[in-house]
This record gives C-alpha cells, sequence and structure tokens, in this order.
C-alpha cells in the first residue's frame, strides 16, 4: 500500500502539477544542460540555417544566426527562474501574470502552435529513415514518408509515457551522439570547401526579397521567432532542476549554445550544397553528398534516433503544461491526443509551405508573453507571488482579476501583437514599416509589452489591481511549508 501511495505522489510530481520540494529535483546542471540541448540540436536548427543561407551571404547567415540567439535568448531565461524556485510549471505562474481565463488560451494557442516544430522534425526522420532504408537496398517510395514521421511522433510518446526519468537518460544518450554528427558535419563540410569560397557564394533565392538589407531584418525577426518557439515548454524541466543557478545558466548553455552551434552547422552546410547547385534544408541530403557510405549510415542513423528523443522532450514538457486546464487530468492520454494532433499536421505538411508564417506565429505569442512575465515577476511583484491562489487553495482566487483576464496585461499583450503586425505582414511578407522594421516586429513587440506593463503598474489604482494578492503573497518555497 505503501508503494502505491509513492507511486502516486511520484506521478503527481513528475507528471502533474504538484509542487516538486528540493528531495525531488533529478537535474543538476549538467542534466539541465543535456536535456535542454535536446531541443537546442533538434534538426529544425538545421532546418532553419539552410532556410538562411538560401537567402543571405554567408557572412551576414552567421551573424543571424548567432547574435539574435543570444541577445534574446539570456532575457528569455530569467523565465525559468521562477519554475525553479517554486517548483512549478511556468504555465501555473502565468495565471498570476494574466489571469486564470487569458492564461488558458494563451496556452492552448501556443501549445497547439508549437507541435508544428514536431511535425517538422519528424519529417527530417521520416527521411533519414528513409535514406537509410534506400542504402539497405529496400526502396521507400514518397507516399511512405508520412508514415516513417508518424513512427518517430509514436516513439517519441512510447519514451514521455515513463515520464522525466526516462526522457533524462534518453537526452544522456543521444544528445552528445548529435552532438558528435553535428561536429562531423561541420569537418566534413570544411574539408570540402573554404571559407572563401563560402564567402564568395550567392544565396539561391537572393531575389527573394527587395534587398539583401531587408533580407537581413526579415531573417533575424524569423531567428526571434524561433528563439520564442521555447516559451511554452520553459517550465517543465526548470521545475524539477535542483538550483536557480544550474536552472538559467545550464538552459541557456542547452538552448542558445548548441541551438546556435546547429543553426551555423546548417547555414555552412546548406551554404556549400548551394554552391553544388542543390537546395535543401534536410541534413540527411547533406550527409548523402558527404563521405563514404559507412559514414553516411552511421550519422544518418544517429539523426533519425535523436529526433525521437527530441519528440520525447517536446510531448512530456507540452503535455505537463496542459494539466493546467484540469490537474486530474491524465498526463498519458493527454501525450496520446497530442501525438495524433501532430500525426495529423504531419500528413498534412502544411508547416513547410507556411514555414514563415509559422515562425511569426510563435514570435508573436511568445515575445509579448516572456516579456510581460519578465516585468511582472522581477519588476512588479518582486518576488512575492501566492501560490494559493495559483492552485486556488482555501477559496484563495485573486488571479481571478476581470472574467479571468488581467486588464493591464492583456493590454499589453493586445499592444504587442498590433505594434507587431503594424511592422511587419507575416502572411504575405510584406515589411509595413521599414523603418521600424530596422529594430525587428519581435523586438519592438517584446519593448513594447514590457514598458506598457511596467508603466501601468505604476498607477496606483492600477499597481493595487494586479497586486491584490498582497495579503496572502510569500515568497516561501514549497519545502518551506506552503501549501500546494
Amino acid at each position: 500500500m505503501g508503494n502505491k501511495a509513492e507511486n502516486q505522489i511520484n506521478d503527481e510530481i513528475y507528471t502533474g502539477v504538484v509542487p516538486a520540494l528540493k528531495k525531488d529535483r533529478i537535474y543538476d546542471s549538467k542534466a539541465i544542460t543535456i536535456a535542454a540541448a535536446g531541443f537546442g540540436v533538434a534538426s529544425w536548427c538545421y532546418v532553419q540555417g539552410g532556410w538562411i543561407s538560401s537567402l543571405l551571404p554567408f557572412h551576414l547567415a552567421v551573424i543571424v544566426s548567432l547574435i539574435p540567439m543570444i541577445v534574446f535568448g539570456l532575457l528569455m531565461m530569467l523565465c525559468v527562474i521562477i519554475p525553479t524556485r517554486y517548483g512549478i510549471d511556468l504555465w501555473i505562474y502565468q495565471k498570476a501574470v494574466f489571469g486564470y481565463g487569458f492564461c488558458s488560451i494563451l496556452c492552448i494557442v501556443a501549445i497547439l502552435t508549437n507541435w508544428g516544430w514536431y511535425a517538422v522534425n519528424s519529417n527530417v526522420f521520416a527521411n533519414a529513415s528513409s535514406t537509410l532504408l534506400k542504402m539497405a537496398g529496400i526502396p521507400v517510395s514518397s507516399a511512405a514518408i508520412p508514415w516513417l514521421g508518424s513512427l518517430c511522433a509514436i516513439l517519441g510518446l512510447v519514451l514521455a509515457m515513463k515520464g522525466p526519468h526516462l526522457v533524462k537518460y534518453a537526452t544522456y544518450i543521444m544528445v552528445p551522439c548529435l552532438l558528435a554528427v553535428g561536429l562531423l558535419l561541420l569537418i566534413k563540410t570544411m574539408s570540402t570547401t573554404t571559407l572563401t569560397d563560402l564567402m564568395n557564394s550567392k544565396p539561391m533565392y537572393a531575389d527573394t526579397y527587395p534587398s539583401t538589407k531587408i533580407a537581413f531584418l526579415c531573417m533575424v525577426e524569423a531567428m526571434f521567432g524561433f528563439i520564442f518557439a521555447w516559451y511554452p515548454v520553459l517550465g517543465s524541466m526548470s521545475r524539477i532542476t535542483k538550483t536557480e543557478r544550474a536552472s538559467y545558466w545550464g538552459q541557456s548553455a542547452g538552448y542558445i549554445g548548441a541551438m546556435a552551434f546547429f543553426v551555423i552547422i546548417g547555414v555552412v552546410s546548406s551554404t556549400l550544397m548551394g554552391n553544388l547547385g542543390v537546395y535543401s534544408t534536410d541534413p540527411t541530403d547533406w550527409l548523402a553528398h558527404l563521405g563514404n557510405p559507412v559514414w553516411q549510415a552511421v550519422s544518418i542513423g544517429a539523426i533519425a534516433l535523436a529526433n525521437i528523443t527530441t519528440q520525447t522532450l517536446g510531448c512530456y514538457c507540452l503535455s505537463l503544461a496542459t494539466k493546467i486546464f484540469k490537474p486530474s487530468w491524465d498526463y498519458r492520454k493527454i501525450a496520446a491526443g497530442y501525438t495524433v494532433f501532430v500525426i495529423a499536421m504531419i500528413f498534412w505538411q502544411g508547416v513547410w509551405e507556411y514555414y514563415n508564417v509559422f515562425l511569426a506565429a510563435t514570435a508573436v505569442i511568445g515575445a509579448p508573453a516572456c516579456a510581460i512575465i519578465v516585468v511582472d515577476y522581477f519588476l512588479v511583484r518582486k518576488g512575492n507571488v501566492s501560490l494559493r491562489s495559483m492552485f486556488k487553495i482555501k477559496g484563495e482566487d485573486s488571479y481571478e482579476y476581470t472574467f479571468g483576464c488581467n486588464i493591464p496585461a492583456v493590454i499589453s499583450f493586445a499592444l504587442a501583437v498590433a505594434s507587431y503586425l503594424f511592422i511587419y505582414d507575416p502572411l504575405n511578407y510584406v515589411v509595413r514599416n521599414e523603418t521600424l522594421m530596422k529594430f525587428t516586429p519581435t523586438g519592438i513587440a517584446f519593448v513594447v509589452a514590457g514598458l506598457s506593463y511596467f508603466l501601468m503598474c505604476q498607477i496606483p489604482a492600477v499597481k493595487a489591481y494586479v497586486l491584490r494578492d498582497a495579503k496572502e503573497a510569500e515568497v516561501k518555497y514549497p519545502e518551506e511549508g506552503v501549501e500546494a
């Protein structure tokens, strides 16, 4: 009976919303770095790098792949301190920021949008698997590709069902493998060309935008969208990380460092392929043109397996986040439902057709939300929050606000979205305001959201409205006795 009760408690901690105590945290600095790198070394980084290199000269593509990642990545990582401090998912905290109702709306939109990345990931898995089968003499038709992609989603689900402990060990194996493949791919690529040749390369689709300047600004914007795609998953692993320092710097290294490195590998490899007259954002195609068959098979196999790990991470994090709607929901059923959804996206293939729009959607949601979260916690509340109201314990419901919406936060979010659309039309790829485009739509949206929220909260009546939890707010950690 004792074991059964203990298993139920563990389920609620690791696949539920119960705050994780210090003794329950399983990620130290090394483990969280590797886990975050599981997202950072995903195949979608190759796709992003290949796309950028098709539009920009090599030196500009490298700059775009690195600088935006560092600038906004380090700002965004401030969000992970909150779930680590309290042992809760970041989506739980967002109830305090946006109100119970608007938080739920944001969660639905952000999570459903985010699954597009896993459709991309599964497609690369399918291509890698198809290449391996063809190398073994087994013919694969184009009609089989979505089915192979679905296999990636299903295998990711099977591993995610086991919870974060298996996720942790899976990343320990696969992340180093994919890092090794990435490094080998970079070495093999550079051994077949020179830096001068890369610098002199002409982007295959250089005429897509009116000028190199506009193309550069649009690709910076695309990288910002790429960065803010992390937003929905930031809390799931952070809440079971042992220290705030490990959480911030470990995830910064895993997300920012690994991801930037792999996007740059995509830039280098795709530029080389462009010189050969082949445009591809798929690392499977690049590997097929480099090295001997044995090296190709091992590398492509590692990419295929690593995509399963990425799928597992995403399935775990997004399914856990969904439990903010109703903690009693079964984590495994949520994960299975999402797997069906991503399989539908794999067969649809629309993410590839609307890739630019997809990136814009992640930016226009993630940038304002992260700006408001950071300002709300560090500057407005100054770390004083009520876990009881987040969980509605003993009737505490300070974060109901107005019909479930924190009006100042909603206004700030709306202003940020409006400023984004005023500058750039992501549906038609049209720059509407070239002057403001220099600061990028996402950059402007981030500043507008954070600044407007901060200024509104300086008005005494608004501040009292936002800080209505003052009487019950506490800065205690869960292990210090906060009921949750």
